[in-house]
C-alpha cells in the first residue's frame, strides 16, 4: 500500500510538471514570434529568460550553413567565400599571416579541440613569422651538405683543414655515416687542433643521431690526449660528459685494445696529477663501463709510477692501493725495485716483505711465478731455472705474467727463453718421472733469498708442529708435483703469446722455433695457428 502511494505520487507530479513546461514554451514562443521567428524544434534551445538583449545577440542555430575550407562551422558560408576570393592568388602562408585573414573567422566554431590544448599551433605560426621575417631560405640546399665521399677524402689525404670545413656543414644521414663513425672519430681525436674541438664533434654527433655509439678506446684516446694537454680532471670530465651524450653503449671492444689504452691513461695520469685525482678517474671508468678490469690496470700503472722512489715508499703507496681495491696486481714492478738493490741480503728481506703481502690476496705461488718472469726480464736465465728446479710452480700462475711480455720490446726474445725454460724445469721433470732424482750442485741464487722463499711459502702447505714436536721436512723433496693438465694449459699460453709476437714482428724464423717446440713436446697445433704461421712467409 505504502509503495503504491509513492509511485502514484511520483506520477503526478512528473504530469505536472509536463503540462508547466508546455506552457511556458507556448508563452515564450508567443512572445517571440515577431522579433525572431524560430521553428518548433529549437524550443529546446530557448530559456524562459531568452528575452534579455544580450541572448537575442548570440547565432542561432539554422543560421550555420557548413563545414568551411579549415575545417569549422560557418557562421555565414556567402561571407566567408566572399572574403576568401578578395585574397587575391597570394600563397597560403601570406593569406594566414594577414590580420584580414583572421578577422573573417572571428565568428567560427570549432570542430576540434582548443588550439591550446593542441599544444603547439600558436608556437608554429610564431616560428614562421620568425623565419620569413629573417628572409632564410627554408627548403634544403644541396651545396650545404658535405657528401661521405668527401669526408673519406679528406681522411685518406690526412687534411684536417678541409674535414673541417666539411664537418660545419651538414653532415651524412646516421645511416650512412654509421659504419665510419670510428675511422672518423679516430683520425677527429688525433689531428684535431684541441681537444675542445674535438669534443664539440661528439657534441655535433649526439645532436644528430642520440643512439650512435664511438668506440671505448677512442674515446679513451680523446682523454688520454685531454690529461696530457690539460689535465686529470679535464679527462674526467670528457669520460663523462661523452657516456652522457649518447643513449646507446659501444658493443665491447677488443679487451687487449682497451686494456693497452687503460694504462696509457693511468701512466699519464699519475704523472699529471696525484693519487687522489687518479682515483678519480678510475672510479668514472669503472661506473661508466669503460671496461672490467681497470683495477689491475690502475695498479700496475701505479707500481710503474713508484719505480722511481724508493723501496719503502714506493711498497707502502702501492700496498694502500692493493688494499683498497683487493688485488696486488703490479706487484712485479716492486719485485723489480727489491731485484735493482745490490745489498743481497736486504734485497731478500725486500722480497719477503712483498711475499708476506701479496699471500694476504693471492696465492704465494702467484708472486714466486712474477719474480720467475723478472728473472727472466732482467736477461737473469740462471736464476729463473734454478728457482723453477726447486719450486714446481704450476702453470695456472704464469699466465698472467706471460700477458707482459706481449708488451714489451723485447717480448719475443724473453717468451723464448722462458719456453726454454718450461722445456728444461717442467717437461724435463715430467719426463724424468720422479723428484728424487739429484739436480745441480751449484746454485745462483742467493742463500738468504731462498731461506726467505721457503719460510713465507711452505706455511701456506704444512701444518704447524705440535707442541714439542720437531718440524722435518725433506729439503730436496718439491712442494708440488707437476700438474700435466696445467703444464699443457701453460703450452698453450705461450704457443699463442709466442705467434703473437712473431707477426707483431714479422719474424718468419720464430714461427717456426715455435712450431718445432710444439711438435716435441706434443703440443696440438690448430689449423688457424698453422694458417697464420704461412702467413708469414
Amino acid at each position: 500500500m505504502f509503495r503504491f502511494s509513492i509511485n502514484g505520487a511520483f506520477r503526478y507530479f512528473h504530469n505536472y510538471g509536463v503540462r508547466v513546461s508546455r506552457l511556458q514554451l507556448k508563452h515564450t514562443s508567443s512572445s517571440l514570434s515577431e522579433s525572431n521567428p524560430i521553428t518548433r524544434d529549437s524550443y529546446w534551445f530557448i530559456r524562459s529568460d531568452s528575452t534579455t538583449p544580450s541572448l537575442q545577440k548570440e547565432p542561432s542555430l539554422p543560421e550555420i550553413v557548413s563545414f568551411d575550407d579549415f575545417g569549422v562551422l560557418s557562421l555565414d558560408r556567402s561571407k566567408s567565400s566572399e572574403t576568401i576570393s578578395t585574397l587575391g592568388e597570394a600563397s597560403f602562408i601570406d593569406n594566414l599571416l594577414r590580420n584580414e585573414t583572421f578577422n573573417v573567422y572571428d565568428g567560427f566554431i570549432p570542430t576540434t579541440v582548443d588550439i591550446k590544448e593542441m599544444g603547439g599551433t600558436g608556437e608554429v605560426l610564431e616560428q614562421i613569422e620568425i623565419v620569413l621575417s629573417e628572409e632564410l631560405n627554408i627548403t634544403d640546399d644541396e651545396n650545404e651538405f658535405c657528401s661521405l665521399a668527401e669526408i673519406k677524402s679528406a681522411i685518406h689525404l690526412k687534411d684536417m683543414p678541409k674535414l673541417q670545413h666539411l664537418l660545419a656543414k651538414a653532415w651524412p644521414s646516421p645511416r650512412e655515416l654509421a659504419p665510419f663513425l670510428n675511422k672518423l672519430f679516430g683520425f677527429i681525436v688525433i689531428n684535431s687542433p684541441t681537444t675542445l674541438e674535438a669534443v664539440g664533434y661528439f657534441q655535433k654527433l649526439a645532436s644528430q643521431n642520440k643512439r650512435a655509439f664511438i668506440k671505448d678506446e677512442i674515446v679513451l684516446e680523446l682523454a688520454l690526449r685531454a690529461v696530457h694537454e690539460d689535465g686529470v680532471e679535464c679527462g674526467t670530465k670528457i669520460l663523462q660528459d661523452v657516456r652522457q651524450m649518447f643513449t646507446t653503449k659501444a658493443p665491447m671492444s677488443s679487451a687487449g685494445k682497451v686494456d693497452r689504452k687503460l694504462l696509457s691513461l693511468y701512466r699519464e695520469a699519475f704523472e699529471r696529477g696525484s693519487v687522489q685525482e687518479v682515483q678519480k678517474l678510475h672510479d668514472v671508468v669503472s661506473t661508466r663501463g669503460y671496461s672490467s678490469t681497470s683495477v689491475g690496470q690502475l695498479l700496475r700503472a701505479a707500481a710503474e709510477s713508484f719505480k722511481k722512489e724508493k723501496f719503502d715508499l714506493a711498497f707502502t703507496n702501492w700496498s694502500r692501493l692493493a688494499s683498497c681495491y683487493g688485488d696486488v696486481t703490479g706487484s712485479e714492478n716492486i719485485l723489480e725495485i727489491a731485484l735493482s738493490n745490490p745489498d743481497e741480503k736486504e734485497s731478500a728481506k725486500q722480497i719477503g716483505t712483498i711475499l708476506k703481502f701479496t699471500k694476504l690476496l693471492k696465492h704465494p705461488y702467484s708472486s714466486l711465478a712474477d719474480l720467475i718472469c723478472m728473472y727472466v726480464r732482467k736477461d737473469e736465465v740462471e736464476k729463473a731455472e734454478d728457482l723453477m728446479s726447486k719450486l714446481s710452480v704450476s702453470g695456472k700462475h704464469f699466465k698472467v705474467p706471460l700477458q707482459q711480455f706481449s708488451c714489451e720490446t723485447n717480448g719475443l726474445k724473453h717468451i723464448e727463453q722462458f719456453a726454454q725454460l718450461v722445456s728444461t724445469c717442467m717437461y724435463g721433470e715430467k719426463n724424468r718421472g720422479g723428484v728424487k732424482k739429484e739436480r745441480k750442485k751449484d746454485s745462483n741464487l742467493n742463500p738468504e733469498l731462498l731461506r726467505v722463499i721457503d719460510s713465507q711459502c711452505r706455511t701456506s702447505f704444512t701444518r704447524l708442529p705440535r707442541q714439542f714436536e720437531k718440524f722435518k721436512y725433506d729439503k730436496k723433496k718439491k712442494p708440488c708435483r707437476v700438474d700435466e693438465e696445467q703444464l699443457n694449459s701453460l703450452s698453450k699460453c705461450i704457443q699463442t703469446t709466442w705467434l703473437t709476437l712473431a707477426e707483431s714482428e714479422k719474424n718468419y724464423e720464430s714461427a717456426q722455433r715455435m712450431v718445432s717446440w710444439c711438435l716435441q713436446h706434443r703440443v696440438e697445433i690448430s689449423e688457424n695457428l698453422s694458417k697464420r704461421v704461412s702467413q708469414l712467409k
